[in-house]
């Protein structure tokens, strides 16, 4: 149970700084596919 909740925790930190990274590549950026595939996996 304890092992789980450490994958969430772990899980949804890489998830959130993906999510930073691709909102700051976005805002740098002007590459359309690059852009695209960011929007698509982040929220």
């Amino acid at each position: 149970m304890i092992f789980f909740f450490t994958n969430i925790i772990i899980f949804s930190f890489y998830y959130t700084m993906f999510s930073l990274t691709c909102a700051i590549y976005r805002l740098e950026t002007f590459s359309p596919y690059l852009s695209n595939t960011c929007f698509l996996i982040s929220p």
